[in-house]
């Protein structure tokens, strides 16, 4: 697979001299921590604002990016912006059997950014990045991940996708 000729990483703290593998960015035990980067803006702006799984979902459908949020007040409390950042390439690997694949690349040891853009929001991030941001009610979001555990994908995203996304 092609290299990108450099890679985004996006975080809250707007004053990252240098980033450094970090055990919170383990996402398999055999791969260890790493620092994690991808070529795409649009997917590493929703990364921002810290979030999990319990109680947001991220990702693309049918090439449309998204961030379903079911609790707007704790996203909003937690949003205090950030930047996105821009890294060298030269130490980083991806694998494609792994996480989002072609999406993300991990470089094990520290790595100092070339360029920052900050920004006020991590709302204001996505938006201006193309994702698609939906606040919704705990129980659309549950629907939604039933919908998904049940492997209804296209249901659940004409379920996610009828909730209207903030301008």
């Amino acid at each position: 697979m092609k290299k990108p000729p450099f890679l985004y990483h996006a975080s809250s703290n707007k004053y990252v001299e240098i980033f450094e593998p970090r055990e919170e960015s383990v996402r398999d035990q055999e791969e260890g921590p790493v620092v994690f980067g991808t070529p795409n803006k649009t997917y590493v702006s929703m990364f921002m604002v810290k979030s999990n799984d319990s109680w947001t979902s991220k990702g693309r459908y049918n090439g449309v990016w998204y961030h379903a949020i079911s609790d707007e007040k704790r996203y909003r409390q937690l949003d205090k912006g950030g930047a996105i950042y821009t890294l060298p390439n030269d130490t980083f690997e991806t694998d494609p059997t792994r996480g989002m694949k072609s999406m993300e690349w991990v470089s094990k040891v520290s790595v100092k950014p070339t360029k920052k853009e900050v920004y006020s929001s991590g709302v204001r991030a996505m938006m201006e990045n193309g994702v698609k941001v939906l606040f919704i009610t705990k129980n659309v979001f549950a629907d939604f991940k039933n919908l998904m555990e049940r492997q209804e994908t296209e249901k659940a995203f004409d379920l996610l996708f009828s909730c209207k996304p903030l301008h």
